[in-house]
C-alpha cells in the first residue's frame, strides 16, 4: 500500500514528538507531556501503523521502551528485556484486554482467568540482581535493552535489601521494582530546594528519578528513596513458581517490600472493584500511584501470551485520569526568592482540583513562560503535577483573546530594581542586588546566623521576620546593634530572651575566615568553596582583590563561581556591608589559614565514629587547614573509616586510599 506523504508527515511529527517527550521523562526526569498527552500521541502512532503495517519498522516507537542511556553512566545490558506496559484508560479498554487474553490462550469467551491486581507505583523502573544472595548489580530501564549501571546508588536506599538470605535461593536473582519517594520526603525535599533558591521537583517521580541517577551517591543517600518489588527473573532450569502471586509472597519473605492489598481475582468485575476502591484512596495515601496493573497471575499462561513490540500482553496498566480542570490567568507575578532567583507565578481564577482549591501556579522561570506562552487573559489547563504542586499543562490558544498581549518579563528585579542576570546554563534570571533587596533580606540573615556561619544563637525565621518588619535591621551589621531594651519590644521576646540573644551576638563576633565568608551568602559560595578560597587567598584583602582568573585557577572552582565572587565584591553595597560588619568587631584569627601539615589534604569520612560527631571531627580537619570532601576517588589522601561504614570504604580499599580509624585521626590531627 502506497502511504500518502500527508501521512508520511504526520507519522514523523508525532514520532519526533514522542522521542522528544521519552528523552525529556527518562534522562532527563523532566517531562514535557502529560501522561495522557503522551497516551494519545502514542495511540495515533498505532493507528497509523495499524493502517498503514508499512510504518512499524524495528524503530517504531510501538517497538521500543523509554530512551537511549546517558553517557553518564556506565551501560549494563538487560539479560531479559525491561519492558513497559501498555495503558488502559477505560473499562471498555479493560474488557477488550480480557478479552485478548481469552483469545491468544484459546479459551472460550466466558471462561474466567486469574489475575493479580497491584498499585502502580509513579517512580523510576530499575532492575536489581544478586548473586548468591548478595546485590551484584542495579541498573535503569534505559531503552529496555541497555540500562545505565546505579549500583552504588541504589546502595543508598534503606528498603533495598543488600544481602537476602533464604533455603531455596537461586545462584542469581533478579528482582525489578520501582524507586518511588513519599510524598512527605517530597515536599521537605522542595522545602529544602527553595530555600537554597534551587528549582524544585514537579512532582515525586521527577524527585526520585533525579535523586537516584544522581553521579555523586552521597546526593541520593541524603534525599529519603524507597523501593516495591513488582517481578522476580530467576534463570535457573527449576520452575520454584507456578503463580506470579507467589513470587510476590516469596519477595515479601526474603525481605522486600511489594504492593500492599494485592488482590487475585478471577472476574472482571472484581478487577474494576479493585481500581474503584484504590482510586478512592489514593489521595490518602503517603506516596503517589498513578493507577493500577492487571496481570494474568499463572506464569505458564504469562509464557504462551507473551508479549509483542514495547510491552507484554499478559499485562496492562489500567490508569487514573488526570486530575486537572480549566481557568484563567487573572495577572503573572514575579516572586523573589533568597537567592535572588525570579519565579513567574500565574494568579488565576480559583479552581477546585482533587477537593483542593488552587489559585495559583508556578511558571518556574523565564524559559518556560515563553516556552508556554503563558498570558494574563489566557484560560489554561490546569492540573496538580502529581497531586501535589499546581503547575500550567498547557494555553488553550482556540480561546485566546485577540487583544491578549506577550508577557514582557521584567529587566529589573520587582522589588529593588537591581539588575536581572542569567548565568551561563541557567534558565532561572536572579537579582543582582544581593543584601540590597528586601525580598531576599528574611533568607539571607536566616543564612547568616545559622550554625554553619555566624551562628548566632535564639535568632530564628519568627524573630528575623519581625525584626525585619520593624525596620530594626536592614543589613547584617544591623544585628550587632541590637539591644535588650530593642528586643524586648518584639512579641514573645523576654527580657531573658533579650540577653541571651543579645549575649549570643556578641560571641559571634569571633568567628573563622572561612564562616565568614560563607555567612555572607555568595551564590554558589559553599561551606567547601569558602575554605578553598580562604586557605587559597589567606586574607580578606586578597580574596576581595582577585581576578577572575585568579578565582579559576583554584581547584574545584568553575567560571559560574567565578563570575558570582566577582559580581558580589564589585558590589559597593557588599563591599560596606563588609566593611561595617569588621568595624561591629566581627573578626578571627589571622593564623588561622597559617599551614600545617595536614593544609589540603583530602578526607572522607564513612560510618559512625565512637567517641566524636562527624561535624565535630570535619571542623576539626578544616581547622587544621585539610579539605572535607562526599566520595572517595583516587585523590583523596585519606579515609576515615568508624562504625557501619558503606560502600566508600570498599571503594577506598580498591584505589589504594589511605584508610585510618578514630584514634589514627586524632594522631594525625595532634600531629599537625
Amino acid at each position: 500500500m502506497t502511504i500518502p506523504d500527508a501521512v508520511k508527515k504526520k507519522y514523523k511529527k508525532l514520532s519526533g514528538i514522542v522521542r522528544d517527550a521519552n528523552q525529556k521523562y527518562f534522562i532527563e526526569n523532566e517531562p514535557e507531556l502529560t501522561d495522557s498527552e503522551y497516551d494519545n500521541i502514542f495511540h495515533q502512532i498505532q493507528k497509523l501503523e495499524k493502517k498503514y503495517p508499512e510504518l512499524n519498522d524495528d524503530n517504531s516507537l510501538t517497538n521500543t521502551v523509554g530512551s537511549k542511556v546517558a553517557n553518564n553512566f556506565k551501560k549494563i545490558e538487560h539479560r531479559t528485556p525491561l519492558l513497559s506496559l501498555n495503558n488502559a484508560h477505560t473499562k471498555e479498554d479493560v474488557t477488550a484486554f480480557h478479552n485478548r487474553v481469552l483469545k491468544l490462550l484459546d479459551f472460550p469467551s466466558d471462561s474466567k482467568v486469574r489475575y493479580c491486581a497491584e498499585y502502580k507505583f509513579d517512580g523510576l523502573a530499575v532492575s536489581l540482581i544478586y548473586q548468591n544472595g548478595k546485590l551484584y548489580q542495579g541498573a535503569t530501564r534505559g531503552d529496555g535493552y541497555i540500562g545505565e549501571d546505579i549500583t552504588r546508588n541504589l546502595n543508598q536506599i534503606d528498603s533495598i535489601p543488600k544481602k537476602i538470605k533464604h533455603d531455596d535461593l537461586p545462584k542469581w536473582l533478579e528482582i525489578r521494582g520501582e524507586v518511588f519517594m513519599h510524598k512527605e520526603d517530597f515536599f521537605s525535599l522542595n522545602r529544602y530546594q527553595e530555600k537554597r533558591g534551587l528549582k524544585p521537583f514537579a512532582n515525586p517521580r521527577n524527585a526520585a528519578a533525579g535523586s537516584v541517577r544522581q553521579l555523586d551517591p552521597d546526593v541520593t543517600a541524603n534525599r529519603k528513596l524507597a523501593f516495591y518489588a513488582y517481578s522476580l527473573l530467576t534463570y535457573e532450569k527449576k520452575n520454584q513458581f507456578s503463580h506470579h502471586s507467589e513470587k510476590l509472597k516469596f519477595m515479601k519473605e526474603i525481605g522486600f517490600p511489594v504492593s500492599p492489598n494485592c488482590r487475585v481475582v478471577d472476574k472482571i468485575s472484581c478487577l474494576f472493584e479493585f481500581y474503584n476502591r484504590t482510586s478512592s484512596a489514593r489521595e490518602k495515601m503517603q506516596y503517589e500511584i498513578d493507577g493500577v496493573v492487571y496481570k494474568v497471575d499463572k506464569l505458564e499462561y504469562q509464557e504462551k501470551i507473551g508479549g509483542i513490540g514495547r510491552a507484554p500482553r499478559y499485562a496492562i496498566a489500567h490508569k487514573f485520569p488526570p486530575v486537572w480542570e480549566t481557568t484563567k490567568v487573572r495577572s503573572i507575578e514575579i516572586q523573589v526568592g533568597r537567592t535572588g532567583a525570579l519565579t513567574p507565578v500565574a494568579i488565576l481564577d480559583p479552581i477546585k482540583i482533587g477537593g483542593v482549591t488552587v489559585s495559583k501556579a508556578t511558571l518556574h522561570n523565564k524559559v518556560e513562560l515563553e516556552r508556554k506562552d503563558v498570558r494574563v487573559g489566557d484560560f489554561v489547563e490546569i492540573r496538580r503535577a502529581g497531586d501535589v504542586i499546581p503547575e500550567i499543562v498547557k494555553v488553550l490558544l482556540q480561546k485566546r483573546q485577540t487583544n491578549v498581549n506577550k508577557y514582557k518579563f521584567p529587566e529589573k528585579c520587582p522589588v529593588c530594581s537591581s539588575k536581572v542576570e542569567g548565568e551561563e546554563g541557567e534558565n532561572i534570571l536572579r537579582c543582582i542586588g544581593a543584601i540590597s533587596c528586601s525580598a531576599q533580606q528574611s533568607g539571607m540573615f536566616t543564612h547568616f546566623v545559622s550554625r554553619k556561619a555566624l551562628n548566632i544563637e535564639g535568632i530564628g525565621n519568627r524573630l528575623i521576620d519581625q525584626l525585619i518588619k520593624e525596620k530594626l535591621i536592614v543589613r547584617f551589621d544591623d544585628l550587632f546593634s541590637l539591644s535588650v531594651e530593642k528586643l524586648q519590644k518584639l512579641d514573645r521576646v523576654g527580657s531573658k530572651s533579650a540577653e541571651n540573644i543579645v549575649d549570643a551576638i556578641e560571641r559571634s563576633k569571633q568567628t573563622t575566615f572561612p564562616k565568614f565568608i560563607f555567612s555572607l551568602g555568595i551564590r554558589n559560595v559553599g561551606e567547601g568553596t569558602a575554605k578553598l578560597l580562604t586557605q587559597h587567598f589567606g586574607s580578606l584583602e586578597n580574596l576581595m582583590g582577585a581576578s577572575y582568573c585568579e578565582y579559576k585557577k583554584i581547584h574545584d572552582i568553575g567560571p559560574t563561581v567565578a563570575k558570582n565572587l566577582i559580581n558580589f565584591f564589585a558590589d559597593p553595597t557588599n563591599v560596606n556591608t563588609i566593611n561595617r560588619l569588621i568595624s561591629k568587631g566581627v573578626t578571627w584569627s589571622k593564623n588561622e589559614t597559617n599551614k600545617t601539615k595536614l593544609h589540603k589534604k583530602k578526607v572522607v569520612f564513612t560510618g559512625s565514629l565512637p567517641n566524636i560527631s562527624r561535624d565535630s571531627a570535619k571542623d576539626i580537619w578544616e581547622n587544621k587547614g585539610g579539605v572535607v570532601l562526599n566520595s572517595v576517588s583516587s585523590k583523596v589522601d585519606y579515609l576515615v573509616s568508624g562504625e557501619n561504614t558503606g560502600n566508600k570504604l570498599l571503594l577506598a580499599k580498591k584505589l589504594g586510599v589511605n584508610i585510618i580509624n578514630e584514634k589514627e585521626f586524632f594522631e594525625l590531627i595532634n600531629d599537625a
